[in-house]
């Protein structure tokens, strides 16, 4: 096993010193964690971090498969931005009673960093080992076809991994991976089966958060936690193009924890994307907007991307 809780803490270190190129939302969130951590031997703080937490989800997840595209691992590598993003949300626990201290996770990043495979962990990892009593973990979008894209992911990592299917008792199957050891589920659900009766999740995937043109959907999953002691809603989006809505509510709340203007512990984000008067055309500020540059996205696809939007207004703000 990585030392994963280090990893977290040089990776923030190396955003706030300039070694990783990053943000000021990034920064922000970075020096977040790292104050926090100073703040656990306080009475008066009462959340502590744990270590074994943060390092079981990682683990976890680096046992998953690769199960789309070409990687030189079989399994997953967990870069050091997804490492402290999930020591971050899964290691912070509340001293009371050792529960998660996070309850809303709201992740903005550029397309192809990966998002899916690693909400798709998440869900597998809340499914089995979160110590939760019929977990519902819900993947949910504005369309049936969205929702399940990360459903889909989740159920080929199940497919393709024998042993945790054996170890926890799973079953995949068309609209849903079933836990029989603890009698959870994952299912995609849209906006049209929302408001059904009988949500009670554990874990709520909300993916692409930007598309989502009223706050229904959203509305009926946060509140169907409320019977849940540990839930997590996890949100996941790209920035989209609107300045109202649910998507830019969150992310101007985020905006307001992180600059200090707003006081709610329970609530984690990050947003990579590029600073005011940047260029989205000079390359080294793209690592930004995308941390998992020359990993999962091809520079070189970047760049011919980058030569059209210059050459076509449609495709600029496509790119930017």
């Amino acid at each position: 096993m990585r030392d994963y809780p280090g990893i977290a803490d040089q990776y923030c270190r190396d955003v706030l010193d300039g070694t990783v190129v990053a943000g000021k939302w990034t920064r922000l969130a970075c020096r977040r964690h790292l104050h926090d951590l100073q703040r656990v031997d306080d009475p008066a703080f009462p959340y502590k971090f744990s270590a074994w937490h943060a390092s079981d989800v990682c683990d976890f997840i680096e046992k998953l498969p690769h199960v789309e595209g070409k990687w030189a691992s079989p399994t997953i590598t967990l870069e050091p931005w997804q490492v402290w993003l999930l020591v971050c949300v899964f290691g912070w626990r509340r001293k009371a009673d050792g529960g998660r201290r996070f309850e809303q996770s709201y992740v903005e990043v550029a397309r192809k960093n990966a998002k899916s495979a690693l909400t798709s962990g998440v869900s597998l990892y809340c499914l089995t080992c979160d110590g939760e009593v019929g977990p519902q973990i819900k993947t949910a979008a504005t369309t049936g076809g969205q929702a399940r894209i990360v459903f889909d992911v989740a159920s080929k990592m199940a497919k393709a991994t024998p042993d945790l299917r054996e170890a926890f008792g799973l079953e995949v199957m068309a609209n849903s991976v079933v836990c029989h050891q603890n009698n959870g589920s994952i299912q995609p659900i849209n906006a049209k089966s929302s408001a059904q009766d009988g949500l009670n999740p554990h874990l709520t995937v909300v993916d692409e958060l930007h598309a989502h043109k009223d706050r229904s959907l959203f509305d009926v999953l946060r509140s169907a936690t409320g019977a849940r002691k540990n839930p997590l809603m996890w949100m996941i989006t790209t920035a989209g193009y609107s300045t109202i809505g649910v998507c830019y509510e969150q992310r101007d709340y985020l905006c307001k924890v992180l600059e200090g203007v707003v006081e709610d512990d329970s609530y984690f984000g990050i947003i990579y994307t590029l600073d005011e008067g940047d260029n989205p055309f000079d390359e080294s500020v793209w690592p930004k907007a995308n941390p998992n540059l020359n990993v999962s996205v091809d520079i070189e696809k970047m760049r011919a991307y980058a030569r059209q939007a210059k050459n076509s207004p449609a495709s600029e703000g496509e790119f930017r």
